[in-house]
């Protein structure tokens, strides 16, 4: 498979990221509810079941580009972004089917920190090498 350009990949990378929003953003959401009933707890695992074959589905996707070769450490921070962010909803599942809710909110902010500077730096990097506006 032929290398990307510097501007698709970090083109490819801020989609990434923009894709990856949203799971960041229903994971807080889903650790910062206190589900006591059972059938809640059933419907959010679901909804967690959901929100795995997202991120699962963004990975492989992202996973199958060739970044240019100053651009692989990026690259692999995103993949590991998107690892942790998995590990960190089966964890998730596993708490509510055991009904005990310990959650560990550092783990989820340090890979929302995480996910912040990765967004900053594809967001920088876009702009100054592509000179494209970025949202």
């Amino acid at each position: 498979m032929f290398e990307m350009t510097e501007c698709q990949f970090l083109r490819k990378s801020q989609k990434t990221i923009t894709d990856t929003t949203y799971v960041v953003l229903s994971l807080l959401k889903s650790f910062s509810k206190n589900l006591k009933d059972l059938s809640e707890r059933e419907n959010e695992i679901e909804n967690l079941n959901i929100l795995k074959k997202n991120i699962e589905s963004i990975f492989f996707d992202y996973e199958k580009i060739t970044p240019p070769g100053q651009y692989k450490k990026l690259y692999m921070s995103i993949l590991r972004m998107l690892i942790s962010l998995d590990e960190l909803v089966a964890s998730r599942q596993e708490e509510l089917k055991k009904g005990v809710l310990i959650t560990n909110l550092k783990e989820f902010e340090k890979t929302r920190e995480k996910f912040r500077k990765l967004k900053s730096e594809v967001k920088k990097e876009l702009k100054l090498k592509c000179g494209k506006r970025v949202k």
